[in-house]
């Protein structure tokens, strides 16, 4: 039986609210489905002390840790999440923005939504039960104004799927938003998952 090689479909989501554009295809031939980028909103809650926000983890870089070798001791979700880690800063690097830090909630969020696609074999932001990346970004516990999540499957690496969301205008604007300060990755059986929050 002849295999269909490994396809690339992306989809991005930036805002809880506002409606869906219908599918389109971007030059690469990649569908994209999603809403226009948005301005973060202001914060409708009175700001947090300084130490007081535990999804920040200040201090945490993901450029501190290494991407695992090839050491059976780590799984393929390690060693892809810390590439993907490490590949998603090398691009704000060198479009001259901040790093990334790593938020331990956002990571879970997307961890979940990973394993739940492979599991249960569907590709989209909102799960047969309609939650939304928001909700998982809720309950994981991170708090925020404004995310975004870009998903992808079939990818074997982290070069890879990274190379196709900078060829995809609406998956760059998340990747480079200067607004989002944390995020979080998850991989699974080829899906992968990146969240973003301000």
């Amino acid at each position: 039986m002849k295999h269909a090689p490994p396809f690339l479909t992306l989809i991005l989501l930036l805002s809880a609210c506002g409606k869906q554009e219908p599918v389109v295809r971007d030059p690469e031939g990649s569908t994209v489905r999603g809403m226009q980028p948005v301005v973060p909103k202001p914060a409708d809650k009175p700001a947090e002390k300084p130490g007081e926000n535990p999804s920040n983890n200040p201090g945490e870089k993901p450029g501190d840790v290494p991407p695992p070798p090839n050491n059976p001791s780590f799984s393929d979700e390690e060693v892809a999440v810390n590439a993907g880690v490490l590949r998603a800063n090398e691009i704000r690097a060198e479009n001259k923005l901040p790093e990334l830090v790593l938020d331990e909630k956002l990571s879970a969020a997307a961890q979940k939504h990973a394993e739940d696609m492979a599991a249960r074999d569907f590709f989209d932001h909102v799960n047969p039960e309609k939650e939304t990346p928001f909700d998982r970004m809720k309950k994981a516990g991170a708090t925020f104004n404004s995310a975004a999540e870009n998903i992808a499957k079939g990818v074997p690496s982290a070069a890879e799927v990274f190379d196709g969301w900078m060829a995809s205008p609406g998956h760059k604007t998340n990747l480079l938003n200067k607004a989002y300060g944390r995020h979080g990755l998850g991989f699974k059986a080829g899906y992968w998952v990146h969240v973003f929050a301000d």
